[in-house]
């Protein structure tokens, strides 16, 4: 038996030239062949390409939310988080988003403070989401406790009200 030929466990002479011509910077025999995701520009083998390119295409959809590119990772992360932390899907937050036009639904502005997107708000004694707000907001309400009373006389002190009534 020749070599090269062994019981077709080799791809042939003729067909590892092939394989090398058209996979620019493989390695040996064309077997580590690498190309771009054309959403994200991560590298990897085509086979994984496509299993990578239907979660990074989704991933790429959702980026809109976020203030900077979101990594396949990072967004099974954080929907994973929407649906554990909060009982809501990506669709409910996409429709929360586009009610409030993308903003705090305090402040109006857009996402600021720690987070690069706007964070879900939730009653933290019933659970219920109340709506998406910017890391700022978030971090009053949760410095206050959500207690309306401190909130209230914050809003009186920043008013020049007496805060003692």
């Amino acid at each position: 038996m020749a070599r090269g030929q062994k019981l077709g466990f080799r791809h042939t002479e003729e067909a590892k030239a092939a394989i090398s011509a058209g996979a620019k910077g493989a390695g040996r025999g064309g077997f580590n062949v690498k190309v771009p995701c054309p959403h994200c520009e991560l590298v990897m083998s085509p086979a994984n390409l496509a299993r990578h390119e239907d979660a990074c295409t989704t991933a790429s959809s959702y980026a809109r939310f976020f203030n900077k590119p979101l990594s396949v990772r990072d967004f099974k992360s954080w929907r994973q988080k929407m649906r554990l932390n909060y009982g809501i899907s990506v669709a409910e937050f996409e429709a929360m988003f586009d009610l409030q036009d993308g903003k705090c639904k305090i402040c109006h502005g857009g996402p600021k403070g720690l987070h690069s997107t706007l964070v879900v708000d939730h009653d933290h004694e019933t659970g219920a989401v109340r709506g998406l707000l910017c890391g700022s907001c978030n971090a009053l309400l949760g410095m206050a406790g959500d207690d309306i009373e401190i909130l209230d006389r914050a809003r009186r002190y920043l008013n020049h009200q007496d805060i003692h009534a």
